[in-house]
């Protein structure tokens, strides 16, 4: 039997036509499913319903099909996308997850702009300078939420258990996991 373990997947945003970097890591990624024996999970991340278009959507199923690259999970057409695999369905979930994130106080507020972050990461060569980090501004709306990615209390669900404790890379830590403008 397969687990979330023998499985991977494929992520694209419909908020603008793919481009070559994308048709490289689907390649890359059936490729290492395929080696692998995995499945591969086609899961479309539609909730910038700002930027969503269906034509974009359209053009990820239609770059699918030109290159031949099938599937064993997910949505085959705009229609199913919408109807049943939007990342919609899933937001009281993805609630249900933040809650307990900030419940296990695993999460800090942000107020740094995107540019603010560039910035520092020039200087000090590194990911998110952690301005924020220790300043307990409220997780209210109009700030980031970022995971303590250092944070040791976190409980994760069984699945992980066997999985390397390695630490994050620089350039990943304390990242956004829910933005400014209230999007997952």
């Amino acid at each position: 039997m397969l687990t979330n373990q023998d499985k991977t997947r494929l992520a694209p945003t419909p908020s603008g036509f793919l481009h070559l970097g994308n048709v490289a890591s689907f390649v890359l990624t059936y490729l290492l499913a395929k080696n692998e024996g995995w499945q591969l999970l086609l899961r479309i991340d539609d909730l910038d319903q700002a930027r969503y278009r269906p034509a974009y959507a359209e053009d990820i199923f239609k770059v699918l099909s030109t290159l031949g690259l099938e599937v064993d999970e997910g949505p085959s057409s705009v229609a199913e996308l919408e109807l049943e695999w939007s990342q919609r369905h899933r937001l009281n979930l993805y609630q249900d997850a933040l809650a307990q994130l900030v419940e296990a106080q695993a999460v800090f507020a942000c107020h740094c702009s995107r540019k603010e972050v560039r910035g520092a990461q020039r200087l000090a060569k590194a990911g998110y300078p952690g301005t924020c980090r220790e300043a307990r501004h409220p997780l209210a709306p109009g700030v980031s939420w970022r995971l303590k990615t250092t944070h040791t209390a976190l409980k994760l669900p069984s699945d992980f258990a066997k999985a390397p404790k390695t630490p994050f890379p620089t350039a990943l830590q304390d990242f956004v996991i829910k933005r400014k403008d209230d999007q997952e």
